[in-house]
């Protein structure tokens, strides 16, 4: 016993040494449990079997997650303790369950217990005494479903020899010992091993003596009798096959008891006492497993000065603890991941455990260790539930296990809420969606006539569609069946703020975007409240786009207009979190993508107006030669037949402008610029522009109304040529040109851009 305490404290001090090297050995915060609860998940199981997630916040450390469940005493679901299938070696959580399973366990979940991959402390299951105390603390459950927690825990072992070995002379001696299925250690005196220790062998490793009995009569209990015969004594630097129906005592010769081995010889009938020193309830325990430091007793933390220090600080912590009126509490908490989960004190877990009510409790093992199993409504078998410190499940001693011992009947008795502990942001929707199981919770279906209410919180329910308030709540509802009689419950948080918002605009969070003009695009939003996720429905939010893209609709559909130029935003508001995208409309070519007059480039284009360059480009900022300026609006005619003749000695009828001057010269839309020339590569002005827009627009012997009184808003009217006077008066009249910055510039270059706001305006007016 002595022994395993030095291991004990030596492999502690490792821990803490490593803790101290990866940072953190900060001052401890000595008061206080994990932090103020901001999220809680329950799961009513019925037959008094509950399961708790909850979050916190704690004001020094962030945010802590816990998974806990509760058990009352006497019904159908019930703790049970249980090592591997050998007390040797440790085995997950998952392959603990389906060993379980595989031995005729309903289980409905779990966590780990005792420490190591051999329990320090004991084991007793369904009765059956597996594995020493050796002096650690104990978490017995008895027959009658009430559990205790032992302080100190020791089972003493008699071996009391009747004798009946041909010329012995042993009867009457007697050998005492404690350590039962533990590894044996050298120089720590004797131990029995039985066919639970190992089906392999002893696994020792030093020389020492074997005595194998046959067990006669009798099984292994905290308190009781058997009758052993031995059969074969031996020394040996090997391990030993210990053997079904077989017990072995053995020591290291370091270990100076010689003198026990002589006092058995083969044939001889032995007697085995085992003794729990009148502890009553280590007498009548069902199931036990080991513990470490006690933390509360009657009521009151315990001492700290006795606590295993080595473990005291911050780290993911399992534990055990009972209430007043003997509900049992079995209690996990998450660890060593920032931002997630940093862990609790000793002293931080005792004094959440006494929040919870417990009127005592033990630590059981965690750090790594830390795991807890759950079946899930509607589900076939336990999932984890936890998040472990190491990213995956670890080995462990033993584990207690929450069974059920109804059997299955594929009649609906439990139901539950599919989507029970979801969290809904204020204002926003979500269906609720009963799932049913039998008495043994497996899965059944769902009886047609289901009815829930609603029996806390706020909100609206109609039918099973749950739509919340605009303010915080913890809405409840209860769940029934009037045809099986099944019963259920379930909840729903509804939170005003958010932790962080994700947005999706076309079922992408890419922050830049390009959008066709016309185009609809829906906006999704999902946010989490501490970590958790959280459902947000699309009117639960406030959007805003820039008036030059188009508009956004109540429920998040975002509708670029047919006339989006250019770039802006859209913003995305949420409790409290704002997301904000870049839009920039789809540019007819790849070079006027955002440009102010890609609108306008776009309408000529789908008018056939215009094409473009070979390269794919448009130069929207370069300028434009007159020959080019008379295509386009030869283009913009309809490129109508060509009659007559062309009177221009510099343009070719073989040209690509060549037709369309001779139209525009039909016409008096091209006058030419003096000495029977067009100067077709010429760059065009804008006061010309106006002027052949004019015309172009009179062709038909259409007038337009004009006043030169309109173009006094421009501070350079005097620079107007007198024959753009007028066509500068009319196109300002009908709003085709409008200047900038308080000028009309008609000296000024046409650039590509212009022509087309000049045109698709021009075009509007015909």
């Amino acid at each position: 016993m002595e022994m395993m305490k030095s291991i004990r404290k030596t492999l502690a001090l490792i821990c803490a040494l490593l803790v101290f090297l990866t940072g953190n050995m900060a001052v401890f915060a000595a008061q206080g449990g994990a932090g103020e609860e901001v999220y809680t998940k329950i799961e009513e199981y019925g037959n008094g079997f509950t399961y708790y997630n909850t979050v916190y916040q704690n004001p020094s450390y962030g945010r802590e997650e816990s998974h806990y469940v509760t058990v009352t005493p006497g019904t159908p679901v019930h703790a049970v303790a249980m090592a591997c299938d050998t007390i040797y070696g440790g085995m997950k959580l998952s392959r603990m369950t389906d060993y379980a399973e595989e031995n005729g366990w309903n289980v409905l979940g779990g966590l780990n217990a005792d420490f190591f991959s051999i329990p320090l402390g004991i084991v007793v299951e369904n009765g059956q005494y597996k594995s020493s105390p050796e002096g650690f603390s104990s978490f017995c459950i008895k027959e009658d479903g009430t559990a205790e927690i032992l302080d100190f825990t020791a089972v003493q072992i008699t071996l009391t020899n009747r004798g009946g070995a041909p010329g012995a002379s042993n009867a009457g001696k007697t050998a005492q010992l404690t350590h039962f299925n533990k590894h044996r250690e050298d120089g720590a005196g004797m131990y029995l091993l039985d066919e639970y220790f190992s089906t392999v062998d002893s696994h020792t490793s030093s020389n020492g003596w074997y005595v194998r009995f046959r067990i006669k009569e009798g099984t292994m209990k905290t308190s009781g009798t058997m009758t052993l015969e031995v059969t074969e004594k031996l020394e040996s630097v090997y391990p030993l096959d210990i053997g079904k129906g077989c017990m072995v005592l053995t020591a290291d010769s370091s270990s100076g008891m010689r003198e026990e081995y002589e006092k058995f010889a083969v044939g001889d009938t032995v007697t085995l006492t085992t003794s729990s020193w009148g502890n009553e309830t280590l007498e009548n325990c069902l199931w036990a497993c080991g513990g470490g430091d006690v933390l509360i007793r009657d009521g009151a933390v315990t001492a700290q000065s006795g606590w295993d220090s080595a473990i005291s600080g911050r780290n993911p912590r399992s534990a055990a603890g009972i209430r007043a009126d003997g509900t049992m509490v079995f209690y996990t908490l998450d660890g060593r991941q920032s931002g997630y989960s940093n862990g609790l004190t000793l002293a931080q877990l005792a004094a959440e455990l006494k929040a919870l009510g417990c009127t005592s409790a033990v630590n059981l093992d965690g750090g790594g260790s830390t795991t807890l199993s759950m079946q899930n409504p509607g589900d076939t078998e336990a999932t984890l539930q936890n998040q472990p410190s190491n990213g995956t499940e670890a080995s462990c001693a033993s584990y207690i296990l929450f069974v059920a011992e109804t059997m299955a009947s594929g009649i609906a008795e439990h139901l539950f809420l599919e989507n029970n502990g979801l969290i809904l942001y204020q204002g926003s929707s979500v269906s609720l969606k009963p799932t049913a199981t039998d008495g043994a919770y497996d899965p059944v279906p769902v009886p047609g006539d289901v009815k829930i209410s609603q029996t806390e919180g706020l909100g609206i329910l109609s039918g099973k569609t749950y739509t919340a308030p605009w303010t915080a709540t913890e809405a409840r509802f209860a769940l029934r069946s009037e045809s099986t009689g099944a019963e259920g419950s379930g909840g729903i948080t509804v939170v005003n703020r958010l932790s962080t918002l994700t947005t999706k605009v076309k079922g992408s969070t890419a922050k830049n975007l390009v959008l066709k003009r016309g185009e609809s695009a829906q906006v999704t939003s999902s946010g989490t409240y501490y970590g958790m996720p959280v459902i947000i429905g699309t009117t639960s939010q406030v959007y805003g786009l820039s008036e030059n893209l188009g508009s956004v609709t109540r429920d998040g559909l975002v509708v670029m207009s047919g006339r989006a130029a250019g770039k802006g935003t859209l913003t995305v508001q949420c409790g409290g979190q704002a997301v904000t995208f870049n839009i920039t409309v789809k540019g007819a070519f790849k070079d006027t993508q955002g440009h102010w007059a890609d609108y306008y480039i776009q309408d000529l284009l789908d008018k056939k107006v215009v094409n473009g360059r070979p390269d794919g480009t448009f130069a929207p900022d370069a300028k434009i030669k007159r020959g080019d300026f008379m295509l386009m609006l030869y283009r913009a005619a309809g490129s109508p037949p060509v009659v007559g003749w062309l009177p221009f000695s510099d343009v070719k009828e073989s040209s690509y402008y060549g037709r369309a001057v001779k139209w525009a010269s039909a016409l008096g839309i091209a006058l030419g610029t003096g000495g029977g020339k067009f100067s077709p590569e010429a760059t065009v002005t804008r006061e010309q522009a106006f002027a052949f827009v004019s015309r172009y627009l009179s062709r038909d012997g259409i007038t337009y109304d004009f006043d030169y009184n309109d173009l006094n808003a421009f501070s350079d009217r005097s620079k107007i040529a007198s024959y753009a006077m007028k066509p500068a008066a009319t196109l300002v009249g009908l709003g085709i040109v409008s200047g900038s910055g308080g000028k009309i510039d008609p000296k000024s270059a046409l650039t590509r851009g212009q022509m087309a706001k000049i045109l698709s305006a021009a075009l509007e007016k015909e």
